[in-house]
């Protein structure tokens, strides 16, 4: 995923790894979903903290995303969530 800093625009780049980074939790109806909290610093002299929580469905398709500290980088209008 690449998340742009709110305070100093830096760009960050992190990796999710499917079958390794995520939690199993259940919803309301009992399924299974995955879920992943990364909390991600910059490099540069700016220490934000930039959570950003990830819910996936069962078959790890990516189901809502959500960033506090920063935003998710937008590539030709598409949220770029590399993976």
């Amino acid at each position: 995923m690449v998340v742009k800093c709110n305070r100093c625009g830096e760009v960050i780049r992190a990796r999710v790894n499917l079958y390794h980074d995520l939690s199993m939790e259940f919803d309301e109806t009992g399924k299974p979903i995955y879920f992943c909290r990364k909390v991600l610093i910059g490099e540069k002299h700016c220490f934000q903290r930039i959570e950003v929580e990830l819910t996936y469905d069962a078959n790890r398709r990516l189901l809502r995303k959500e960033i506090n500290g920063g935003q998710f980088v937008k590539n030709n209008g598409v949220f770029v969530l590399e993976e």
